[in-house]
């Protein structure tokens, strides 16, 4: 079997795509994102919406847990505090309850 893990995405679809597009090429078996979907970039909900159109097994990273308040962003870094601040008032409900189902 040939697995893909894939992270650290925070919000950047661009990105996402790109390495989307390398996996496909890859032909691997399974694909596993191993957290922080949200965080830095201004895309978190097509990120989001991306992985679940692909059912993409997901955990939860600390970014978006800091997102739906089941972690402290009290020890972020200035830049990683904001980027959740704001991704926090910037993502849809639906969006937000699937962080927290993680």
């Amino acid at each position: 079997m040939r697995y893909a893990i894939l992270g650290d995405i925070h919000s950047n679809l661009e990105a996402l795509e790109a390495v989307l597009a390398d996996i496909a090429k890859a032909r691997v078996d399974a694909l596993y994102c191993v957290g922080d979907i949200v965080g830095y970039a201004a895309d978190p909900g097509k990120c989001i919406a991306r992985l679940k159109e692909i059912n993409c097994p997901t955990v939860a990273g600390n970014h978006d847990y800091g997102v739906v308040e089941k972690t402290s962003v009290e020890y972020f870094n200035p830049d990683a505090r904001d980027a959740v601040l704001w991704t926090r008032k910037n993502l849809s409900d639906q969006d937000k309850k699937y962080l927290a189902g993680l």
